[in-house]
């Protein structure tokens, strides 16, 4: 159940080889495709993205607020 090769970063001769691999063997290219596809749809479908998005700024925001609350009630 791939979703997708890795290759280290800037090994560009790692790279071409898994290129040539998926080039051999299409019907691999296109298992690796289809489940990244469906990674994709299921962890980053736009209403939760959405969610996680509006939570990030509010949990800065209360946090930048306590910041600001705090010296004052010194």
């Amino acid at each position: 159940n791939v979703s997708g090769l890795i290759v280290p970063p800037s090994d560009s001769r790692r790279l071409s080889e898994r290129i040539i691999e998926l080039l051999a063997d299409p019907q691999r290219a296109q298992q690796i495709a289809a489940r990244g596809q469906e990674v994709v749809r299921t962890h980053f479908h736009e209403d939760r993205m959405l969610d996680e998005t509006i939570s990030l700024y509010r949990d800065v925001s209360e946090r930048n607020l306590r910041r600001a609350i705090v010296p004052l009630a010194r």
